[in-house]
């Protein structure tokens, strides 16, 4: 089925979906259109920081046992897994 905006899942072709335009509390994403704001990067993830990506380097996962810590990349709002 096509996606769906407003639906607070993201689909293909979304960039964010924060639910309706009423209900979206989301500055980073226009609820009308699923896509990020003028000037946004990102609207969620944990390398995701009031709209903009996270520096490089900064942690995102703290390690665990035998793991390293995770860090962000800069580049992207998702926390890579980098053990």
């Amino acid at each position: 089925s096509p996606p769906v905006c407003g639906n607070e899942l993201l689909e293909e072709g979304e960039e964010c979906d924060c639910g309706s335009p009423a209900n979206c509390q989301d500055r980073c994403c226009n609820a009308a259109t699923c896509k990020l704001t003028p000037g946004s990067q990102c609207s969620y993830g944990e390398c995701c920081d009031q709209c903009k990506f996270k520096k490089a380097r900064t942690v995102c996962r703290i390690a665990r046992g035998d793991w390293n810590d995770d860090y962000c990349t800069g580049k992207s709002s998702d926390c890579p897994w980098n053990h």
